[in-house]
């Protein structure tokens, strides 16, 4: 469940449902027909939508006096408070389906009148998401019921919401060895130089395993992360990095600089001006590499397209000229107003 009407619906309820109505006229309207009452009292109605999303009807006598419509966080908190009774006739046909011994897909075709979501079988489990939003657990043996419980509500949600994650994480693993970062800033900086969008991350076996849409995809990356507390965006650690070279760093910071404008019209001032800064302590960490020097050495580069880079311009490696681009780099972020409509100085 996602718990939030399309705008269309939550439109049509609105307009229909306007109070003050009598809702003895109107418990049988059209505009109901995927909602249901999870909890009645003389002063209130709660009704819950197929999506998750919640009406509570405010009652005197028969009136309805006013109606609020919640959605998100706040419909899932009632839900999961009143919960939500399985219809009796669901009841009765998992009862009368669902016998011990029966090979379970031979049941499940009989409990359901269509075809309903499969979420996936672990440990035994099976888990079928019924159209009334119930979750109809089978434990099986050997292809056959072995036993059957009915789960409403928080149960059910807790459930839907395992094999949602689950989902988003079943995706292929990037190639390649576990990458070793200093820092969770680091680990986002290579996601943002790798262009990727970040969706999540978690702990497994002791590494932080990113999920992040890459060019090619949905991935999954591993790192280890030498300190795994969460810091500033820029706080990359001590040293230079393992996972990204200076034509990396250099590049991204370039880039970044070169779609501010665009980028800046379409993400507002405050998000590009977080990204300016971010780009310019990039290219600081590539002036890391330099070293006393004023020069990187050639072994730091990681792939033969970095290090034709380097072999063919050099003079933009040095110390002095990347200091120089990740200064103009602040300078740019500068330049875009603190707020929509903010008057820069000296206006």
């Amino acid at each position: 469940m996602d718990f939030a009407l399309t705008s269309r619906d939550k439109q049509d309820f609105e307009d229909a449902f306007c109070p003050p109505f009598d809702w003895s006229r109107r418990r049988g309207d059209e505009e109901l027909r995927f909602w249901r009452t999870i909890d009645a009292s003389p002063r209130a109605l709660h009704l819950m939508h197929g999506t998750g999303a919640v009406a509570i009807f405010t009652l005197e006598g028969d009136r309805v006096t006013a109606v609020a419509l919640l959605e998100g966080a706040q419909a899932e908190a009632v839900v999961r408070r009143l919960g939500f009774p399985a219809p009796k006739e669901l009841q009765r046909r998992v009862r009368e389906a669902f016998r011990v011994g029966r090979p379970i897909d031979e049941a499940a075709a009989a409990a359901f009148r269509q075809p309903v979501a499969q979420l996936p079988p672990r440990d035994g489990l099976r888990w079928y998401r019924s159209p009334e939003g119930a979750v109809v657990e089978v434990r099986e043996d050997a292809g056959r019921v072995a036993g059957v419980q009915l789960r409403t509500g928080g149960a059910a949600l807790d459930l839907l919401r395992a094999a949602a994650t689950a989902a988003t994480w079943a995706v292929p693993e990037q190639p390649g060895p576990v990458l070793a970062a200093r820092t969770l800033a680091e680990v986002r900086l290579f996601v943002a130089v790798a262009r990727g969008t970040w969706v999540d991350a978690r702990r497994e076996d002791g590494l932080c395993v990113v999920l992040a849409h890459l060019a090619e995809g949905r991935r999954r990356i591993r790192f280890s992360v030498a300190d795994p507390v969460d810091g500033s965006d820029i706080a990359f650690g001590a040293g230079t990095s393992r996972i990204l070279d200076p034509a990396e760093l250099l590049l991204f910071g370039e880039r970044v600089g070169r779609e501010a404008s665009a980028a800046a019209a379409a993400l507002g001032a405050a998000r590009v001006r977080e990204q300016l800064r971010l780009a310019a302590a990039a290219v600081r960490e590539a002036a890391r590499f330099a070293g006393p020097s004023g020069r990187p050495p050639p072994e730091c580069f990681l792939t033969p397209a970095a290090r034709r880079l380097f072999d063919s311009q050099p003079e933009r490696f040095t110390s002095d000229a990347l200091h120089a681009r990740a200064a103009a780099l602040d300078a740019q972020a500068d330049t875009l107003p603190a707020e929509p409509g903010a008057r820069r100085a000296g206006d």
